[in-house]
């Protein structure tokens, strides 16, 4: 097992995979909550109500 584990950590090719992954899921994790707070502040400033039946506001 430490064997593999040392195999796969020392391969460039398979940490730039993974790290490509982890930036991608790190960017799309990020846009997502973007345009969620984007959609919230959108919502406040129209006056809009939200479907949880709570305050707009928060």
């Amino acid at each position: 097992m430490t064997v593999l584990l040392a195999s796969l950590f020392s391969n460039p090719t398979i940490l730039a995979v993974g790290a490509g992954m982890i930036g991608a899921a790190g960017a799309w994790m990020h846009g997502r909550l973007t345009g969620a707070k984007a959609e919230r502040l959108n919502q406040i400033a129209t006056g809009a109500k939200t479907t949880t039946g709570g305050r707009a506001d928060r």
